[in-house]
């Protein structure tokens, strides 16, 4: 879950100078969205879910 750091206003150029760090910022409205990077689980979550989608959907 993103979490917005209110602190300040923030704009896309300051986001640029952020590090990469691996975590995902965006800004919205000026309020600066943090999401952590997807570990290798979600990887191995996203494969199984589209092997069941694409097998059950043909026959559909």
């Amino acid at each position: 879950m993103a979490m917005p750091d209110t602190a300040r206003r923030w704009t896309a150029a300051m986001v640029r100078e952020l590090p990469d760090d691996g975590n995902r910022y965006e800004v919205v409205h000026g309020v600066l969205l943090v999401t952590p990077a997807p570990r290798p689980v979600h990887q191995l979550v996203l494969e199984e879910l589209r092997h069941r989608l694409a097998t059950y959907l043909p026959s559909e």
